[in-house]
This record gives structure tokens, sequence and C-alpha cells, in this order.
């Protein structure tokens, strides 16, 4: 046996009795308190870790690559009540943080004009925590912003069908002021039917209130 060079002491050694081949092929450290210390990850306590490494471990890249324009790439880190990813970008005692989305472009679009958004584009149906800079994310200004929410059915109006705890959809809605404006039903009936109150179906037949 040719003598090993330890990896974590750097002393050369020789095995303390008959091993095989393929075990001394394998052999790295001298003594099992080496091995020990070897196999102990380095503490990155004190380190600093460039920006692009620390954005890169919170992503998840689809298969196809850092190439691809199809798959959005969520923010695996934190994030707001929003849903868009963040992370700090300087250390204590004042702690910075950006929107994920925004830092993907800085490192990777270039500079963001001030005063202009990052606003996403995803093929998919916009996710907030997508990070993929391949089409995905684009710069406009507050109105762009505003104009591209409505567009996209997420605006201030969230009535009807728009509002996640709707109780009446859109369609039964309509059906109701239907039957309503017929004639021949109360709107008692209308609650009873639906499964509202008199009063909700009063409001709604009178288009006072929508649910």
């Amino acid at each position: 046996m040719e003598p090993k060079q330890c990896e974590w002491c750097g002393i050369w050694f020789l095995p303390k009795y008959r091993v095989t081949k393929k075990y001394w092929k394998k052999r790295r450290f001298c003594s099992d308190p080496c091995k020990e210390k070897g196999h102990t990850p380095p503490s990155t306590a004190g380190m600093i870790i460039p920006l692009e490494e620390r954005f890169w471990s919170k992503v998840l890249v689809c298969v196809h690559g850092k190439t691809c324009r199809d798959c959005c790439w969520p923010w695996t880190g934190a994030k707001d009540q929003w849903g868009y990813g963040l992370m700090y970008r300087t250390k204590k005692p004042k702690v910075t943080w950006y929107k994920a989305h925004r830092l993907s472009h800085e490192l990777f679009m270039g500079p963001i004009p001030e005063g202009l958004h990052v606003l996403h584009d995803c093929p998919s149906g916009d996710d907030p925590a997508c990070v993929n800079y391949n089409g995905h994310l684009w710069t406009g200004t507050q109105a762009d912003n505003n104009a591209d929410r409505d567009k996209k059915g997420r605006g201030g109006d969230r009535r009807g069908d728009r509002n996640g705890r709707t109780v009446i959809p859109d369609a039964k809605v309509e059906e109701m002021r239907r039957l309503y404006a017929a004639g021949g039903i109360s709107q008692f009936q209308l609650g009873m039917q639906f499964g509202c109150s008199e009063a909700q179906a009063r409001r709604i037949v009178k288009h006072l209130q929508r649910i």
C-alpha cells in the first residue's frame, strides 16, 4: 500500500492492519478524530456571502435551467403579505429589505430607473413570488402598474366572483334580479330559494349591495 496524506491534519499514514485496495482508495483521514473533524462543514459565521450567491440559494429554478422563458422561478425565502419575495441587502445594526423580483432585475437586467416599478408578466399568470428575469419582469410607471392591475382583474373592485369570500355567485345574482323583475315572487321567497336572508335579497334586487 502506498502512504496517504490525511486531508485534515496533513500527516502521512499507512493502514494499521490489512485492508482491501478498494477500502484504501476511499480512505481520506488518518484517524477517527480527524475523520469527524473533516466531515464537519466549516462554520459560515463572520463570512460575507456574495449577494448573487445568497439570491440563488433562495430561488427554485425550473428543470430547463436559467435560460427558460416559460416557467416561473418561485422565491423560497421570506415573503411579504402580498406574496412578494424579500431579502435583506445590509446587515445589522440597520437591516434593509428589498423585493426579490426587484433584486432579480438589478442583478441580471440592470439598474431600475428612478421612480419605476418592476412588474410581472408571467405566461401562466402573474406570480408575485416569481423572479425569472427571462421575459417575466418588466419596468413601468405607477400608471402602467395600475393599468396592468386593472387589466388582470386585481383592482379595487372585489365584488361578486372577484371576491373570494362571496356568498352568492354572479350567475345567481342575475337570476334573482331576473325573477324579481318578472314579478310573482317576493324578496322573502327569493331569500329562501337562494339561501340568503330577506334583507340580503332586498339589497341584491334593489342593486343596493353586492357581496
